[in-house]
């Protein structure tokens, strides 16, 4: 995900500068989101449920699309190149198991289509992980 979006990037038409981009999974032992497989400087690495764009869109079990980070009272900033970002939850037998975070650092980057285009890709995730935790 660190880089550009170009011609590949599906629904992120005319190119995507991530900043970071990532997962973040539920710790249901701290109620906390933990990093996971990411792409980018460090990020934060435990959000509490409820708190910050990831925690939110965990709390609601929605995606959550920030036009403005800077804007966003309760942002909680990963870096600070961040100027947009999306977060899309991530579902395994009807509860949130994680999100999907992208960050970039242009303004009002992700829109109503980055939120469909991505909520399909959360499901494609979603039927891996239930396939994998059958098979376990």
């Amino acid at each position: 995900m660190g880089g550009e979006f170009g011609e590949h990037g599906g629904g992120f038409e005319g190119g995507v500068r991530l900043v970071v981009g990532g997962f973040y999974f539920v710790d249901t032992r701290s109620d906390e989101l933990v990093l996971a497989p990411f792409q980018g400087p460090l990020a934060c690495t435990r959000i509490p449920f409820g708190r910050g764009v990831c925690g939110q869109a965990w709390a609601k079990g929605e995606t959550v699309v920030v036009k403005d980070v800077n804007a966003h009272p309760d942002h909680i900033a990963c870096s600070s190149l961040s100027r947009s970002e999306i977060v899309v939850p991530l579902f395994s037998d009807g509860r949130c198991i994680g999100v999907l975070d992208a960050d970039s650092e242009h303004l009002a980057q992700f829109d109503e289509a980055d939120a469909l285009y991505l909520g399909e890709l959360a499901k494609i995730l979603e039927r891996r992980f239930e396939a994998s935790s059958q098979a376990a």
